[in-house]
């Protein structure tokens, strides 16, 4: 039998990795997204000062926040770090035609976030202790629900029969495109590709039946 040696890695390298992880994905933003997705979607590259510095302001705060957190509480911000800030934050600097209140709503949900694990704020309702490995499903569902907003704002709950029926699938999509904007487009392959799939191979590790027809109806939706 093999035993591997555990490997603990502080905070402070944690944070440099994510900080990183920030960097390359705004490398790949520009050297990627801009070249390939510039004339269908619409991921221009404009370089605007202000918006490049408030958003490393925005991201030394997140950072030293997460860093404050500990153990479940500092897992789930980091979650929304990768999944929501980080991407919100890179359109933000570099897309002209995204409006500040993202970034803002991101930073204004870690600081709230971060006063209510920290400092123990009052909240009118019990809040009882979280266990990691049961509600892994429920902070995938989480994540989705916030990253399908846009959607349901811009085609509200809609399903077409015939997508589902194969019949004028490329007309419906072109369709679909038009109305798509920036952040529905970068959301749309995180969430069909990797967060709903997870969120219903959890639910069926969890048995938790409930969430798996809803992450059905999620990715269905999507589809």
């Amino acid at each position: 039998m093999i035993i591997f040696p555990k490997i603990h890695i502080s905070k402070n390298i944690e944070s440099i990795l994510f900080l990183v992880l920030f960097f390359l994905l705004e490398f790949e933003y520009f050297d990627f997204v801009t070249v390939y997705f510039k004339d269908n979607m619409g991921f221009d590259f404009e370089f605007i000062p202000w918006r490049f510095f408030l958003m490393k302001v925005f991201l030394a705060i997140t950072l030293f926040l997460n860093l404050r957190l500990k153990d479940f509480d500092y897992f789930i911000n980091s979650l929304f770090l990768i999944f929501l800030s980080f991407p919100v934050f890179i359109l933000f600097e570099f897309l002209p035609s995204t409006p500040v209140s993202i970034p803002f709503f991101a930073i204004l949900f870690h600081l709230f976030y971060f006063g209510v694990n920290r400092y123990k704020l009052n909240i009118s309702c019990k809040i009882k202790p979280l266990n990691l490995d049961k509600s892994l499903p429920y902070i995938f569902f989480l994540i989705t629900f916030l990253m399908l907003t846009p959607f349901l704002k811009i085609y509200g709950f809609h399903f077409n029969k015939d997508v589902f029926l194969f019949k004028n699938i490329y007309e419906i999509r072109e369709l679909a495109a038009t109305k798509a904007t920036v952040l529905t487009s970068y959301f749309y392959s995180w969430l069909i590709k990797i967060i709903v799939p997870v969120g219903i191979i959890l639910s069926i590790k969890k048995k938790n039946y409930i969430l798996l027809a809803v992450f059905i109806i999620i990715q269905l939706y999507l589809f």
